[in-house]
């Protein structure tokens, strides 16, 4: 078995405990970039389902004669 982790792996080298090592962990600073896009993602998704939602149920929303909380009581029928 150790022929074989030789073979694959190589020989390990460890480095010297007593030497001062630098610290290359990641941190939150380090995902910025993907937590930027993680919110344009999540913004971009809601402002097109808000487009589609209007533009299905926009013969309900025009309707001049029914009031805010009538309307609002329909769409919420409709999407049940």
């Amino acid at each position: 078995m150790v022929q074989i982790e030789k073979a694959w792996f190589g020989e390990s080298t460890c480095s010297d405990s007593s030497t001062s090592l630098s610290s290359n962990s990641l941190g939150i600073d380090s995902f910025w970039g993907l937590f930027v896009m993680a919110v344009i993602a999540a913004v971009l998704a809601l402002i097109i389902f808000l487009t589609k939602f209007i533009h299905e149920h926009w013969h309900i929303i025009r309707r001049s004669n029914l009031s805010l909380r009538e309307r609002s009581r329909i769409l919420a029928r409709k999407n049940l």
